[in-house]
C-alpha cells in the first residue's frame, strides 16, 4: 500500500468494499422464484385475434392478419372480427360488392349501426344487459334475476354469389376468451368451412394502424399537454444567462515553465514520482536511486533539496 499513489488506493479500497457487499449479499439472500402472470406478450399484445390465425393456420388454412384494409382480397374468406364505425361505414359498399362478386365474409356484430351487415339483410340484434343491470324488477314490485342468454350461433345469408355469416359478440374469439373456452373456436371453424375449407383467411384487425402519437394523445392528453408546457419552460429557464459574461478568453502561449509545470503533474498522478525524482538528481549531479515518495509534501520537500544542490553546484561551476 505504501508504494501506491492516493488514487490508487481510493480504486482499490473502492473495489474491496464493492466486493464485500456483493459476498454479503450472497450470503444473506437467496435467489427464489415465484410464478407470476404477466398476460399477454409480443404480437398477442397488439392483436387481439392472434389465436384465431395461429388456429386456422394449424388447421391448414393459410391465414394472416392486417390492419386497416386498403384491398380486397384476392381469393379465400374475409374476417372482419373488429372495427370501428368509420372503417365499417368506409369499406361496407366494397366489402357487400365483394361478396356478391363470389366471397365469403364473416363479420362479428359490434355495438352500434353496422353498415355491412345491415345491408345484406340482417338485424343486427341488441346487445345483452350488462351484469349489473342483470336483476330488474318485476311487474308486481318483486325482484327477479334474468338469466344469462345463451351464446347465440353464427348466422349465414347469401348476398350475390357470396355468402356473409355473422358472429356474435366478437369478444368470444380474443386472445384471452378463444384460450379459456374454445367452442366459440369451433363454431367459428364451422361456418367458415360449411361450403369447403377456404384456401385462405384474412383477418382485418380494426380500421388502422393507430399511431403512437394518437394513441398517446387519445390516452393521456393532460399528460402530453403538461409535458409541453414543462418542456417550454425548462428551455426559457436554459436560455436565461446567469452573471455577467466572461471575459474573452487569453489568446497568449503559456511559457515552457507551464508545459513542464503540468507534464510533472501529470507523472506524478500516473504513479511516476520515483522517475521525476531520478531526473532532478541527475540534473543536481547525483546518482538515480529508484525510490518513490508517495506523501506529496515529501516529494515537494525532495524536490526542493535537489534544486538547491543543484543550483549550489551551478554557481559552483561559475566560479
Amino acid at each position: 500500500m505504501s508504494r501506491l499513489t492516493g488514487p490508487q488506493r481510493a480504486s482499490l479500497l473502492l473495489i474491496v468494499g464493492v466486493l464485500s457487499a456483493v459476498g454479503l449479499f450472497l450470503l444473506l439472500f437467496e435467489q427464489v422464484e415465484e410464478p407470476r402472470e404477466i398476460g399477454l406478450s409480443g404480437e398477442a399484445r397488439v392483436n387481439d385475434y392472434l389465436a384465431v390465425e395461429r388456429m386456422l393456420i394449424a388447421l391448414g388454412v393459410s391465414a394472416d392478419s392486417t390492419w386497416g384494409m386498403e384491398t380486397m382480397p384476392q381469393e379465400g374468406a374475409l374476417l372482419l372480427l373488429d372495427s370501428d364505425p368509420e372503417f365499417r361505414a368506409r369499406v361496407a359498399e366494397d366489402v357487400l360488392a365483394w361478396v356478391a362478386d363470389g366471397g365469403t365474409a364473416m363479420i362479428a356484430s359490434t355495438l352500434g349501426p353496422h353498415p355491412i351487415l345491415e345491408g345484406a339483410g340482417f338485424t343486427v340484434p341488441e346487445p345483452w344487459l350488462a351484469p349489473d343491470e342483470a336483476d330488474t324488477a318485476s311487474p308486481d314490485g318483486t325482484d327477479e334475476d334474468t338469466e344469462t342468454p345463451p351464446a347465440r350461433p353464427p348466422q349465414t345469408r347469401r348476398h350475390g354469389s357470396g355468402q356473409i355469416t355473422m358472429l356474435p359478440d366478437p369478444a368470444q374469439y380474443n386472445n384471452t376468451a378463444l384460450v379459456a373456452d374454445d367452442a366459440p373456436g369451433v363454431r367459428l371453424w364451422d361456418a367458415l368451412t360449411a361450403d369447403g375449407i377456404p384456401p385462405r383467411a384474412t383477418l382485418v384487425i380494426r380500421g388502422t394502424s393507430p399511431s403512437l402519437l394518437g394513441t398517446l394523445w387519445t390516452a393521456a392528453w393532460p399528460a402530453v399537454i403538461s409535458a409541453l408546457v414543462l418542456l417550454v419552460a425548462a428551455g426559457l429557464r436554459a436560455s436565461r444567462r446567469l452573471g455577467p459574461l466572461l471575459p474573452d478568453p487569453n489568446t497568449d502561449r503559456r511559457s515552457i515553465l507551464e508545459h513542464i509545470q503540468a507534464t510533472g503533474v501529470f507523472l506524478w498522478r500516473q504513479g511516476h514520482g520515483a522517475m521525476l525524482l531520478d531526473s532532478a538528481r541527475q540534473s543536481a549531479g547525483l546518482p538515480p536511486e529508484g525510490r518513490a515518495i508517495t506523501d506529496p509534501r515529501q516529494f515537494t520537500a525532495e524536490i526542493d533539496r535537489l534544486q538547491q544542490e543543484w543550483t549550489l553546484a551551478d554557481n559552483h561551476r561559475d566560479h
